[in-house]
């Protein structure tokens, strides 16, 4: 996997997809209508709020907004193995 996982470009495509390239030239197209489920991307279920997507200037992270971004590693995993990664969604387990 590359150390520099610094994106230098995105776009909204449609179906809740975006179009991204990194630094090392590495690019393609990734599904992210999964984001839409989780609460605090539900905002992303609206497409003006969707097609707002930037890269942030400083950090070269795929953004919506100032309080929201997704984990370059994990687009650089979908991009080169072709494979979604494991997902998780920061809750602790309920203890029983």
């Amino acid at each position: 996997m590359a150390t520099n996982l610094s994106v230098t470009a995105v776009e909204a495509r449609p179906d809740r997809k975006i179009w991204v390239r990194f630094e090392d030239g590495v690019e393609g197209e990734v599904d992210v209508s999964h984001l839409q489920d989780l609460s605090v991307f539900s905002h992303l279920k609206d497409d003006e709020e969707f097609n707002k997507v930037y890269v942030h200037p400083e950090l070269r992270l795929v953004c919506w907004g100032e309080d929201f971004e997704i984990a370059p590693c994990r687009l650089y995993h979908k991009l080169t193995t072709g494979q979604q990664p494991e997902r998780t969604t920061g809750n602790a387990p309920k203890s029983g």
